[in-house]
């Protein structure tokens, strides 16, 4: 891998993690706000809904990426059988961690006198619901782990049809085709994210492969272009409801369109990207609470859901990064054991 691919990549995880934040850091439903019909609350409404439109390239961008990482030097089935026993440790295992970790402060919470200003109802009054709530990510983000792990156990079988490129293009068409309009699978489903998983071997391709990993500063024409193309998905997402397919064009261009900073350097390398796992596992527990805290204080109004919409990852972003280098220097193994050694 080149140094600039890897400096590339380290700046996508934070980054990506930082646009996971943005979007759980829409607090309509802890608000339980409702438009109005006002001019401030139509500018609101559309201001946030494009800023969230935006957090939508994060899990995508996520998926293309792994895939690329796992099968960018992969020459047969042994070789991703070999990865599997791997992804166990740096996977499987902070997978579980975390989701036992959050049932268990859940469980807690549901226990103590907390419970009556959290209204969550308690799903986890039996050992069956407790097991379940561990292995299906229930009170976590970590459903993009889940699908991740389901693709990785079946990367002997998108090894096998990945070999021609023609059979997986025309997977990965029938699968846009199909979900795009029958929209019928649920968001959260390892089908509705395979396309999107599927791409990020294409780029493994050695037609598609220098896309990927291009290093060169893109000239002004093709900077304009790129733009103008992603305003115009992402509008067709907001106010046409595209999503899926801005979901599938949208990493793309802006994994290329961002060679227009990073290659000029602009942006050096900070400490705290190394973070981004970490972040993405905590952030969402970190989110809930903070955002009933600021709800209890300010009510539910216009101004108040801007307010804490705003304030949210500007305050739960710190607080990650500070406890992540806490456990880094005073618990290193725990912390490395957590992150899969991230």
């Amino acid at each position: 891998m080149s140094n600039f691919l890897s400096y590339k990549l380290s700046f996508f995880y934070y980054f990506l993690s930082i646009l996971i934040v943005i979007l759980h850091s829409n607090c309509e439903n802890t608000l339980n706000w409702i438009n109005d019909g006002s001019f401030i609350s139509n500018i609101i409404e559309i201001v946030i809904t494009y800023i969230c439109g935006i957090g939508h390239l994060a899990v995508p961008t996520f998926f293309i990426i792994s895939a690329f990482l796992f099968y960018r030097n992969i020459q047969s089935v042994k070789a991703t059988i070999e990865k599997i026993r791997k992804r166990a440790k740096t996977l499987f295992l902070p997978y579980l961690l975390w989701n036992t970790i959050f049932v268990l402060i859940f469980l807690l919470i549901f226990n103590s006198p907390i419970s009556h200003f959290i209204h969550t109802p308690n799903n986890l009054n039996s050992i069956s619901k407790i097991i379940n709530a561990i292995l299906s990510s229930s009170y976590t983000p970590l459903w993009f782990v889940k699908n991740l792990l389901i693709y990785i156990c079946l990367s002997p079988l998108l090894y096998y049809l990945s070999r021609s490129s023609a059979i997986l293009l025309s997977i990965i068409t029938l699968f846009i085709i199909g979900i795009n309009f029958f929209n019928n699978i649920n968001y959260y489903s390892p089908l509705y994210w395979l396309p999107c998983y599927l791409i990020g071997i294409v780029f493994t391709k050695k037609t598609f492969k220098s896309f990927f990993i291009f290093d060169t500063n893109l000239n002004k024409p093709q900077i304009i272009l790129y733009t103008l193309t992603f305003i115009i998905l992402l509008a067709l997402a907001v106010h046409m409801n595209w999503f899926y397919i801005y979901r599938i064009l949208g990493p793309i261009i802006i994994w290329r369109l961002s060679n227009a900073i990073l290659c000029k350097n602009k942006i050096r390398m900070k400490y705290y990207w190394k973070y981004s796992f970490f972040i993405y596992c905590t952030h969402f527990f970190i989110i809930n609470l903070l955002q009933k805290l600021m709800y209890l204080i300010m009510g539910n109004s216009n101004i108040s859901y801007i307010i804490i919409f705003l304030l949210t990852p500007l305050i739960v972003i710190p607080i990650c990064i500070k406890i992540a280098s806490f456990l880094e220097r005073k618990a290193n193994k725990c912390y490395n054991i957590l992150t899969g050694n991230r």
